[in-house]
């Protein structure tokens, strides 16, 4: 009995092997099947390549590629591929603008039939060149009172044993300390080609930080040869339960002749009651108003240039300040910004 069971599992795994090994190989096949472009910076291209394999007995022709992100360019070096041929199909990624790990897939269209659609996939790993991880400190909104921070790395490759001498945040129209620093030594491995010493600077928004929009720049002092003193541009957006669509005014080229009109939603985010009280700002030229969209709840403001009012020559800066009845955001500030176009024949 055993003998006969023997010669069973024999048979079985001697028909299992011929099998696989004579396992058809893909009549139409992309090499590789994915392509690993490993570590790259993200400041120069990469050229990569995949090849079409034509096992078929018809011709094919690749009428369409298409990428999943348009990052990646391809060049096709063949038009038509016999029966038994293979071709190359170049591509360029650009790295710019992006970060991190990554994994694209590329579709390949045929005039196949049974392969309409082939596919191949790259993937990456994008690192930082230069010495800053970023270029600017990007808060985005969030509700005042919730933990908000922001990390920048700084790290020269050719300077490993630089220091960071002073850190100082200076904010426009703001007379109070919106954010607490922190700064500190370590190793960065985000940086292009790999690891190296750096220095952390981290931005903590504090709880008491004034609601609307917060711009500034971050100074920073160390002793890099050429880069002693480094300015960071830095934009918070602190939203409380009164919100403004848009948050800034940006007016724009203006000539006197121009009827412009602005419009700035206000709402309560909760949907409780509020009333605006009063809309005021320093810009005489600026004719100010608004109309009830929702009773108590949604207002909409309305901006435009006051006729035959006298303009300043060139850009403008300045804030529509508006008062309303909530008792926590009682005042609110929007920044207005514009440039007065003066006509050739009235410059002096």
């Amino acid at each position: 009995m055993l003998t006969r069971i023997g010669m069973f599992i024999g048979l079985f795994l001697l028909y299992g092997f011929f099998s696989l090994s004579e396992s058809p190989k893909a009549v139409v096949e992309i090499q590789p099947s994915i392509y690993h472009l490993g570590k790259v910076a993200d400041s120069q291209s990469v050229s990569f390549c995949f090849t079409l394999v034509n096992n078929s007995d018809k011709e094919i022709k690749v009428e369409k590629i298409v990428t999943s992100c348009g990052c990646t360019v391809a060049k096709q070096k063949f038009d038509v591929l016999l029966p038994g041929q293979s071709g190359i199909i170049d591509f360029v990624f650009d790295p710019k603008g992006r970060k991190g790990y990554a994994r694209w897939e590329i579709l390949f269209y045929t005039n196949l039939p049974e392969f309409p659609i082939l596919m191949a996939t790259f993937d990456v790993t994008i690192l930082k060149d230069g010495m800053l991880s970023q270029d600017f400190f990007s808060f985005g909104e969030f509700h005042r009172g919730v933990s908000a921070d922001m990390q920048l790395w700084i790290a020269p490759e050719k300077n490993p044993d630089f220091k960071v001498k002073e850190v100082k945040v200076v904010l426009e129209n703001q007379n109070q300390e919106c954010f607490d620093v922190e700064c500190k030594p370590g190793v960065y491995d985000g940086f292009y080609p790999g690891p190296r010493p750096a220095y952390s600077l981290k931005l903590v928004a504090k709880n008491n930080i004034p609601y609307g929009r917060i711009e500034g720049k971050v100074y920073i002092v160390t002793d890099i040869p050429g880069k002693e003193k480094i300015e960071i541009p830095l934009l918070a957006k602190v939203i409380g339960d009164i919100g403004l669509r848009p948050d800034y005014l940006a007016l724009g080229a203006v000539k006197k002749e121009d009827k412009i009109v602005r419009k700035i939603l206000i709402f309560n985010r909760k949907g409780e009651s509020f009333q605006i009280q009063e809309i005021k700002t320093a810009l005489p030229f600026l004719n100010l108003g608004y109309v009830s969209v929702l009773e108590d709840q949604y207002y909409q403001i309305l901006v435009s240039i006051k006729k035959d009012s006298s303009l300043p020559s060139g850009e403008f800066r300045g804030k529509i300040v508006v008062t309303t009845s909530h008792p926590e955001m009682s005042e609110i500030e929007i920044p207005v910004q514009g440039v007065v176009i003066v006509p050739a024949s009235e410059q002096k």
